[in-house]
């Protein structure tokens, strides 16, 4: 099953670095499907952040370049980048952090993974009194319950249980 592959980009004011991080991101996604791009959002930047993507562009025809005419932030860029791609699995770079290959490669991977999982059939629920649940359990769970609400303050109902109350839950859980 070979998805294709859309890593959104939102950048800021990123001249300095944006080169030399989208080079590494287009030595690592050939190694996770043949079919990717990378969509560069440039968010207002104020220097030469915009020349720099077109350069890119031209360069290589899986980047592509949306800007923002002024600077709306982070989740706004993620949304025009979104809207522009056009994979099936959309992963967001976050470009103010460098470029590890191992995270998007395991990322890759886990969705790999995920996507050919068979769906577990939907288990039927019981028609017997219970639910299924084991009676033991299911009285337990309610004396527990009534030593919860004899433990109440009567002067205030809004009150936490008195301390009793935790040494409860643990012989609950330890199923004593």
């Amino acid at each position: 099953m070979d998805k294709s592959l859309s890593l959104i980009m939102p950048v800021h004011n990123a001249q300095q670095w944006l080169a030399r991080d989208v080079e590494r991101l287009l030595d690592v996604l050939p190694e996770m499907t043949d079919r990717f791009e990378v969509v560069i959002i440039d968010d207002g930047s104020t220097d030469h952040t915009e020349e720099a993507a077109q350069e890119l562009s031209c360069r290589f025809p899986q980047v592509k370049l949306h800007r923002h005419p002024r600077c709306t932030g982070i989740a706004a860029a993620v949304d025009t980048g979104s809207r522009h791609a056009e994979g099936d699995v959309v992963l967001i770079h976050d470009a103010r952090k460098p470029v590890v290959e191992s995270d998007l490669l395991g990322m890759w991977q886990m969705h790999q993974e995920n996507a050919v999982r068979p769906i577990a059939p939907t288990p039927q629920v019981p028609t017997k009194p219970g639910l299924g649940l084991d009676q033991d359990l299911l009285e337990r769970l309610m004396q527990w319950g009534s030593d919860v609400k004899k433990e109440r303050p009567t002067h205030s109902p809004d009150r936490m249980p008195r301390p009793n109350f935790l040494r409860k839950v643990s012989n609950f859980a330890l199923g004593e």
